[in-house]
C-alpha cells in the first residue's frame, strides 16, 4: 500500500498537475526538519570535532536517473590522478550484504 502511494506521489509530481497544490505543506515541513537537523548536526553533534578528511556527499532526495553514480565515477578518476586516496561508502541498490558496514575492498 505504502509503494502504491509512493508511486502515485512521484507520477503526479512529474506531471505537475494542479492538485499538487496539497504536496506543499508537506514539503514546508521536510524543509523545516531537514534545516532543523542540519542545524542540529553542524551546532550540536559536530561542535568541537575536527575533522582532518574531507568529505563529500553526492545525493539528494530523488531515486535513479540524476547521475549519481557517473558524477562519482568521475570525481574518483579526477581525485586518482591528483594521488588522492579515495574511499566510497554506500549502502546500495537493492544491496544485500550479510551485514553493514560490510567492506568490498
Amino acid at each position: 500500500m505504502l509503494e502504491r502511494l509512493s508511486a502515485r506521489i512521484e507520477k503526479s509530481w512529474y506531471q505537475n498537475k494542479w492538485w499538487n497544490i496539497w504536496l506543499l505543506p508537506l514539503s514546508a515541513v521536510f524543509f523545516l526538519l531537514s534545516h532543523a537537523r542540519r542545524l542540529w548536526l553542524t551546532v550540536i553533534v559536530k561542535a568541537g570535532k575536527n575533522n582532518k578528511i574531507p568529505v563529500v556527499v553526492i545525493g539528494n532526495i530523488n531515486v535513479g536517473g540524476t547521475g549519481k553514480t557517473p558524477l562519482t565515477c568521475r570525481l574518483v578518476e579526477l581525485l586518482n590522478e591528483q594521488s588522492i586516496k579515495v574511499g566510497i561508502i554506500s549502502r546500495g541498490y537493492g544491496s544485500n550484504a550479510p551485514h553493514y558496514p560490510y567492506a568490498l575492498a
